[in-house]
């Protein structure tokens, strides 16, 4: 399964999955939100199955509850799971992120302002490239400063976020298709921060 420019929200999974429910299969998601939903496991996501591969690059999950505590955006029992850019943020009664028996990579994502902690491992590898967890287990504790997160529900970098030209590599374009990298570097997260120049102003006469 394929998902590019969608939005994945208001659903309600009795177990497993409130968004998407993979097994045994591959699905890609990019430049999507993923929001308010809900499931026992994997508000947003749930994935099981050796096989399973899930590759979500430029997406925002956001406000997404776990009625049984695994997993409030992501949860994945198997296979193995990218994230690119990804941001992962006020997911409500579980981490942003919780694995067991997969093979995780968090690569230039953020997880922060979650109910249960970031990034969160039971079991199998996790691997954290420049990215921030609120947890610590795939990047250092940074607040990202997000424009208004919770209620406000803005994900966008604010300016001095220790996210912005944090990353030496990454995506061509943001969850907005806004080109990267805007600065010095690639920013962490869904959005990349706009380069603004402040022209002084010049007084005449």
């Amino acid at each position: 399964m394929t998902l590019v420019d969608a939005v994945v929200s208001q659903n309600e999974a009795a177990v497993y999955g409130g968004g998407v429910y993979a097994d045994d299969s591959a699905v890609n998601v990019s430049h999507t939100r993923l929001h308010g939903n809900m499931g026992a496991r994997g508000g947003a996501f749930f994935q099981e199955g050796a096989a399973a591969t899930g590759d979500l690059r430029n997406t925002l999950i956001y406000s997404n509850t776990a009625a049984a505590q695994l997993g409030a955006g992501i949860r994945s029992q198997a296979g193995v799971v990218t994230m690119t850019h990804v941001t992962l943020a006020n997911n409500i009664n579980g981490a942003g992120y919780s694995q067991s028996t997969t093979d995780g990579f968090a690569v230039n994502s953020i997880a922060w302002g979650n109910e249960f902690g970031g990034f969160w491992v039971t079991s199998g590898d996790l691997s954290g490239t420049c990215s921030l967890d609120e947890t610590g287990n795939a990047g250092p504790a940074l607040d990202p400063r997000f424009v208004s997160p919770g209620a406000g529900e803005a994900y966008h970098l604010r300016q001095g976020s220790p996210a912005i030209d944090r990353c030496a590599a990454g995506l061509a374009e943001d969850l907005d298709h806004v080109s990267r990298p805007m600065g010095n570097g690639y920013d962490a997260g869904a959005y990349e921060h706009p380069l603004r120049v402040y022209l002084p102003l010049v007084h005449r006469g």
